[in-house]
């Protein structure tokens, strides 16, 4: 006898996650938090002489059905996508097939495919990392490497804080791109004072000024290697690997 499929409804309460979603919205559009927070992207925006973004794009939101931290993240995800009444684009290889039916629930686009940070950003977009790899970081700017890296307004871990953590011989090696354009970027701090501080510690905005990105000689453009990762990066899942992951 075929057995009959299992649907999204019946293997999660969709009415009891989302409350539980909500229940996060809430906690967060009520802080202090967020609103420093909402303030700083919109001065952003700002910066580069935008009125608004045109989407955003989310990478390593990790598994929010049993993770209360991604849960967070993703509230907050559905806050900005209110706020800029605009499309979100997001992909994590450990996503499970009810968290892509949830996700598609709140009309998220959901990538098909691990990119590995490997995506042309041709328009102003708002672009969260959730404490995502380094390497996927750099390659995101490897493949946008020019002065339309201003249509990325990167909020994610702080750039200065992970050459910090490296010597600078070793970063640089490493995570060129990351390195290369740190002088050209605008980063500002998005303090941790949210309620829970193990949520959305060690995040600061970035944007890539044109007024700086347009001082930059053409030759530093020119010099454009694709990333590679002599160590596999163990932090930053392949393509391959991710496929074993989906349930």
């Amino acid at each position: 006898m075929k057995k009959k499929k299992k649907t999204f409804q019946s293997v999660l309460d969709f009415g009891s996650f989302q409350r539980r979603v909500e229940e996060c919205k809430y906690s967060i559009s009520g802080s202090e938090f967020y609103n420093r927070l909402l303030t700083q992207l919109k001065d952003g925006v700002k910066y580069l002489d935008l009125e608004n973004v045109s989407n955003i794009l989310c990478y390593g939101l990790g598994n929010f059905t049993s993770s209360v931290t991604s849960r967070y993240q993703l509230a907050l995800l559905l806050l900005l996508q209110e706020c800029f009444q605009v499309e979100i684009y997001a992909y994590d290889p450990i996503f499970s097939q009810i968290e892509i039916d949830f996700l598609k629930q709140f009309n998220f686009t959901v990538i098909d495919e691990n990119e590995e940070g490997i995506r042309e950003i041709s328009e102003p977009t708002l672009i969260f990392l959730p404490h995502c790899p380094t390497a996927l970081v750099n390659n995101l700017l490897w493949r946008n490497w020019s002065t339309s890296l201003s249509n990325c307004i990167v909020l994610g871990n702080s750039f200065k804080t992970l050459l910090d953590r490296h010597s600078e011989r070793y970063f640089k090696e490493k995570y060129y791109y990351i390195y290369s354009i740190l002088p050209s970027t605008q980063e500002t701090q998005v303090e941790n004072i949210f309620r829970f501080t193990d949520i959305f510690n060690d995040i600061s905005l970035h944007v890539f000024p044109p007024s700086k990105l347009s001082q930059i000689p053409t030759t530093f453009w020119n010099d454009k290697v694709k990333p590679v990762y002599t160590d596999c990066d163990i932090e930053c899942i392949g393509k391959k690997f991710s496929e074993t992951l989906r349930i």
